[in-house]
């Protein structure tokens, strides 16, 4: 099982023991969710558009 697919159980594991709920209300708790999540999701693009488009370099550019 991948890494992402593991925080994933855990998270519904500790959501169903409702361990979540009571700290969901607190304002920063979202925010830092919210920015942590941002920040995935620009990590796991950049990751995946490097690989599908390697850097220009001076050896595979036409000039």
């Amino acid at each position: 099982m991948s890494s992402l697919g593991c925080a994933l159980q855990a998270l519904r594991l500790v959501r169903s023991y409702g361990l979540i709920a009571p700290l969901w209300d607190e304002p920063d708790l979202r925010e830092m969710v919210s920015d942590l999540s941002l920040i995935l999701v620009t990590g796991l693009f950049s990751v995946t558009v490097s690989r599908c488009h390697p850097p220009m370099t001076e050896a595979n550019t036409d000039e």
